[in-house]
């Protein structure tokens, strides 16, 4: 690699640290659907989760942060569900009303 290309690749991989950098946008995009997807699986889904596209080489680190994340988004929901699922009935319905006041169809 010649030392003009360097410093050119040596300024492009610091600029992805930048905040507003479009690469950088795309692949935090693309990471957080991934996490959204992997939460929103099953275990009868078939398949994986595929790995979004351009982050094969960090495929792997990825699928295991899913799966932690959804473990403890899971005990979250198993351990304080009953008490969010109580403010949220009191923030959500109105004065008075009741859940069997709500049409369910």
């Amino acid at each position: 690699m010649t030392p003009e290309r360097e410093t050119i690749l040596r300024g492009q991989i610091r600029d992805v640290a930048q905040t507003h950098n479009p690469v950088r946008n795309l692949i935090a995009s693309r990471i957080q659907n991934f996490m959204l997807s992997f939460l929103g699986s099953t275990s009868a889904q078939k398949g994986p989760v595929g790995t979004p596209v351009g982050l094969a080489p960090v495929g792997a680190e990825l699928a295991e942060a899913g799966a932690a994340f959804g473990r403890i988004v899971h005990h979250n929901r198993l351990v304080f569900g009953p008490y969010y699922s109580a403010i949220l009935k009191r923030a959500l319905l109105p004065q008075g009303e009741t859940e069997t006041d709500i049409d369910s169809r």
